[in-house]
């Protein structure tokens, strides 16, 4: 699923103290991309690591 990398930079902070970004979980920047309300900015960890592996195979099949 590549539509997801234009919003995922890499910004890493130590601790969400210091991250100024609204923290959500991967499975919620999923849904919010589909309604057309993700943030324009946000920070995001993984929540379920199936979904994330699953996105990340997605990705290296597809070449990105």
């Amino acid at each position: 699923m590549g539509y997801l990398r234009d919003e995922l930079k890499k910004t890493v902070f130590r601790t969400s103290e210091e991250n100024p970004l609204p923290l959500l979980p991967l499975s919620e920047v999923i849904r919010l991309k589909k309604e057309g309300k993700l943030p324009e900015r946000f920070a995001w960890y993984v929540d379920d690591m199936a979904l994330y592996l699953d996105l990340f195979n997605k990705e290296r099949e597809n070449g990105n």
